[in-house]
């Protein structure tokens, strides 16, 4: 979608199949469950998964003045290295063959311990990564992370769905570029 004016109403401009999800977008912005930052975060995250210029474009702009831009950069980061674990996690427990879990991972992951943003929203992002991508390993290992910091099971249910609801537009939108 590269039109201007597409951009900026991708929401409204989903098809009437698509209601559900407007509907679905517009509630999620209003509820109290997440703070700005991690909902927007979710939602960028999502947008970098679906791998929709359009879609990245919208909640760039709808996320307009709200992080700095180490702050952006730590979205990337999550977006970036929970890519590169889900599979490789995903593939330790689905293999049958040998027992990849015991073995040594020697994968780089700095990233997750290097943020500037809070651990919890960097962990929340991780967590809506996890649920897009589906790696039941991933969701556990964040999701337990988020409890032991005190996160409700409500924030965790809103990270679900803020995941499913822009994992579907993202796939609807790209259906339409």
């Amino acid at each position: 979608m590269s039109n201007p004016d597409i951009i900026e109403n991708i929401i409204d401009s989903l098809p009437d199949y698509a209601k559900d999800l407007r509907l679905n977008y517009s509630k999620v912005k209003t509820e109290a469950v997440l703070d700005d930052k991690q909902l927007y975060g979710c939602l960028m995250v999502g947008a970098l998964i679906s791998n929709s210029e359009g879609l990245i474009s919208f909640i760039k702009k709808e996320c307009n003045g709200l992080f700095v831009d180490e702050e952006i950069k730590s979205i990337y980061a999550a977006y970036s290295i929970m890519s590169m674990n889900v599979i490789y996690y995903r593939f330790t427990h689905m293999a049958k063959g040998n027992n990849y879990a015991t073995m040594p991972t020697n994968l780089r992951m700095h990233a997750m311990g290097s943020s500037i943003v809070s651990k919890i929203n960097f962990e929340m992002w991780c967590l809506a990564a996890s649920i897009i991508l589906g790696c039941e390993k991933c969701i556990n290992a964040h999701e337990n992370e988020l409890k032991s910091e005190g996160v409700t099971s409500l924030q965790i249910q809103a990270i679900a769905r803020v995941s499913a609801i822009i994992s579907a537009i993202g796939s609807v939108v790209k259906t339409q570029d």
